[in-house]
């Protein structure tokens, strides 16, 4: 491993507070890298706007430690109520699939959450962490440099420039969370293709209500014409106010006037609005760079792509970004890889976000109508149909599995490896296709990595106690586990893992876990290669007493003695492989970049 530079001790400067840019700021920060953040803003946004967080996403945040905040905060999606003509008498239908059974999901449903108090938390957590927003600030302009970006950053008052009040931030990379309308991505003179929509609008909007039941996502009218819905988040009395439909009026913002749209949509003068705040018209704005970085400057979030809410997609890709992005980053600051990783930022996110706008995009067009061929085209992966077909509001709610997330894989990536039988492979044409699903049937390299309830062994009495293996994921580091088919595989395993100790492990690259098929093999004593890791706190036992991780994993019909498994800090499944040699390979990959 090299050294770090000197330049490596340069903090890295994030441009943006919203979720995106508090999730990157976590993750570099909990790495040991200095970071600033800086917010245009000088009061944080109060509105309940984007309120979905997925399993993928929760997962993530679980791994950065913020998740049991997160989780006190949100509430479990409720079903809609579509209300008929009487605007009483509702119809049920729930509002996504679930997970099913295949895998265990530490997180098997969605959650709903006001982002403002989602990004409180997140703010929180952040200021504990030691790093606290540096607002009313923005950035004026950058140049970039072989080790470095020079910033100019500069404070500002109720929007204006303050004069005088300027400063060059010298900093090791750059991440810009400032959204569609940032500076950085036009600085950086890249395109941002896909279509504005202006008639298509949704009203969104914080309504506070004392007498309407949160048991359900409620729904009056019709999105096909003009429709109000009402979404129940945790706060009491708090509702998430949603009225769409080409025949919608243009109205002033104002509690007076959203009442009287409500009553007029719903017939329902028995439900009172108390209060109506932050309430704006969101516009169909569409669209998504060709790619997502330039040198040392990095593009996350709305800041590269934006897109319909309808999904809820966006904050959650976004903050995926984040995640991807980070890990890398802290490889390279850190030493431990080349420059050329970061360049697998755009190679993984660009086409998964593509699939994404289309797929929102889809949902998006079922309540709006197609548009004809555009630049979007480019965008979100074809021609768009001119067809418009009559749809309940039902069928234009209603989410597949897909939106959860956790089918999104990086199988194409230039940094996973999978050196299994062809018979579980598919062709790097055919993963490219699906990036939001799987290519094939079987578990593979540049997949999520599943969860499974196992047994952690306290190698002084050898004793056990329930764990999953998500437990042992971060974004400080790799997790490599070893399958192990019996003790008696420990012996090759000891052997084995002296080649990639010192250089992984040790380095902090990566943790090591060895899975045992049976808890009755931790009575045989311990080859001396792997009790001697063991006792210096080099790896941890694990048991897979009911085939769960080998189930989920797809080793169940594996005759290997030994498999090894690389999950990624973002994690992603980042290589397979029957021996050593193709660890070695997959880490000498990762550290050069996918450049070797």
């Amino acid at each position: 491993m090299s050294s770090p530079h000197m330049s490596q001790q340069l903090p890295v400067l994030v441009i943006g507070a919203g979720p995106t840019g508090l999730v990157a700021a976590i993750s570099l920060t909990r790495t040991g890298i200095p970071v600033r953040v800086i917010e245009k803003r000088d009061t944080f946004h109060g509105g309940v706007r984007g309120t979905g967080l997925m399993p993928r996403t929760l997962e993530a945040l679980s791994f950065l430690g913020v998740a049991d905040e997160v989780m006190d905060i949100s509430i479990q999606p409720k079903s809609f109520a579509f209300y008929g003509p009487d605007g009483r008498t509702p119809k049920l239908a729930p509002w996504s699939e679930g997970c099913g059974d295949a895998q265990f999901y530490p997180f098997p449903e969605s959650r709903a959450v006001s982002q403002a108090e989602f990004e409180e938390a997140l703010r929180a957590h952040l200021q504990r962490l030691g790093v606290c927003i540096e607002s009313s600030s923005e950035l004026v302009d950058f140049e970039q440099f072989d080790d470095k970006v020079s910033a100019r950053v500069r404070r500002v008052s109720d929007g204006e420039a303050s004069p005088g009040l300027e400063e060059t931030v010298e900093c090791f990379a750059m991440i810009a969370a400032d959204g569609a309308r940032g500076r950085t991505r036009r600085q950086l003179g890249i395109p941002f293709i896909g279509q504005t929509k202006e008639e298509d609008r949704i009203l969104t909007g914080n309504a506070y209500i004392p007498n309407l039941n949160k048991h359900h996502w409620h729904m009056w009218g019709n999105m096909k014409q003009k429709a109000f819905g009402l979404k129940p988040l945790k706060t009491e009395n708090l509702f998430q106010i949603q009225a769409l439909g080409p025949e919608l009026p243009h109205i002033p913002l104002d509690v007076d006037h959203v009442r009287k749209l409500f009553y007029s949509i719903s017939g329902r003068d028995d439900i009172v609005i108390d209060a109506a705040q932050w309430v704006s018209e969101w516009r169909a704005n569409i669209r998504m760079c060709e790619k997502f970085s330039v040198g040392r400057v990095f593009l996350i979030g709305d800041a590269a792509h934006c897109h319909s809410p309808f999904g809820g997609q966006g904050m959650n890709s976004g903050m995926q970004d984040a995640v991807n992005l980070t890990w890398k980053l802290a490889m390279v600051y850190h030493g431990q890889a080349s420059m050329g990783l970061m360049e697998t930022y755009s190679e993984e996110r660009v086409p998964v976000i593509a699939e994404m706008l289309s797929l929102s995009s889809a949902l998006h067009f079922k309540a709006f109508g197609k548009p004809g061929a555009s630049a979007l085209d480019g965008a979100v992966g074809g021609p768009a149909s001119r067809e418009n077909r009559q749809v309940d509001n039902a069928e234009i709610m209603r989410r597949p599995k897909t939106l959860l997330q956790l089918g999104v894989n990086y199988r194409w990536s230039p940094v996973v490896l999978e050196t299994r039988s062809a018979s579980i492979t598919t062709s790097s044409d055919d993963v490219k296709k699906d990036p939001y699903g799987a290519g094939s049937d079987k578990l593979r390299a540049g997949d999520r990595a599943p969860d499974a309830k196992m047994s952690v062994v306290r190698l002084t009495d050898r004793t056990t106690q329930p764990i999953t293996l998500h437990h042992h994921f971060n974004m400080l580091k790799h997790a490599l586990f070893v399958f192990t088919s019996s003790t008696a595989a420990l012996e090759r395993v000891g052997e084995e893992l002296k080649t990639v100790v010192p250089d992984f492990v040790d380095s902090g690259l990566t943790s090591l876990e060895i899975i045992l098929p049976k808890a009755t093999e931790i009575s045989a004593p311990l080859p001396s290669s792997v009790a001697d890791l063991a006792k210096n706190e080099k790896l941890a036992l694990l048991i897979d007493e009911e085939a769960e991780a080998r189930r989920v994993y797809d080793l169940s019909y594996v005759d290997d003695e030994v498999t090894y498994v690389a999950i990624r800090p973002d994690g992603v499944v980042g290589a397979f492989s029957g021996d050593v040699l193709g660890m070695q390979r997959y880490f000498e990959t990762l550290i050069l970049g996918g450049r070797n």
